[in-house]
């Protein structure tokens, strides 16, 4: 999956999963979100987003790393977050994006999920 950001675009593809959408979810500690970024300019004004919301639909859990980009190269970038008791024994959803947050001008590629 792949997506560019710019002054228009503030948030990437956001993937969003309940609990009853990972199979054997109760064995998971944590979740990867990865992908690949190139800039033509270097910036740090984006941030990967984790978010976990209860059945209620109200944000229990919020984690943001921000991006330090180079310019002129796809980047690797891999980030862990754990899944919290409460989302591991519970119904609430995840969701993961990249927030375009001082509005640069990017894209994303190959990005995904994985649970460990």
């Amino acid at each position: 999956m792949s997506c560019h950001l710019d002054e228009n675009i503030e948030y990437s593809v956001t993937f969003s999963k309940s609990i009853y959408e990972l199979p054997d979810s109760k064995k998971y500690s944590e979740v990867n979100f990865s992908f690949s970024i190139f800039a033509t300019t270097p910036f740090n004004g984006a941030e990967a987003v984790y978010s976990l919301l209860n059945e209620d639909e109200i944000t229990a859990d919020y984690q943001s790393i921000s991006l330090k980009v180079v310019e002129g190269s796809w980047q690797k970038m891999n980030f862990s977050f754990p899944l919290n008791d409460e989302f591991r024994n519970g119904n609430g959803k995840m969701k993961m994006y990249v927030w375009n947050k001082q509005i640069e001008k990017f894209m994303l590629d190959d990005l995904q999920i994985h649970s460990n």
